[in-house]
């Protein structure tokens, strides 16, 4: 709903300079994800480049953690998730 919020200019967005590491490994994976794919038996692996972006990070970080979440909800059990950041020209 917020990024529909952001689409309609209902919401704000606060863009600013960002490493795209730096939205793996600080807090996209909540606790719920984490749980749900350790009871799924699932392996989370990222790729990332460490890319600068210009973006609102909580829009961007709730974009990532509903497609990880769809990811691990719709995996099959002892499989893995592989999440691949990288740059095109």
């Amino acid at each position: 709903l917020e990024l529909v919020s952001a689409e309609t200019q209902q919401t704000r967005l606060e863009l600013k300079s960002l490493k795209s590491k730096d939205l793996f490994s600080s807090g996209v994976i909540t606790e719920p994800i984490q749980k749900m794919a350790a009871e799924k038996h699932l392996n989370l692996k990222f790729n990332v480049d460490n890319q600068n972006l210009i973006a609102d990070e909580r829009v961007l970080k709730n974009v990532f953690r509903r497609l990880i979440h769809n990811a691990v909800k719709f995996s099959d059990p002892n499989s893995d998730v592989i999440i691949n950041g990288i740059t095109q020209d």
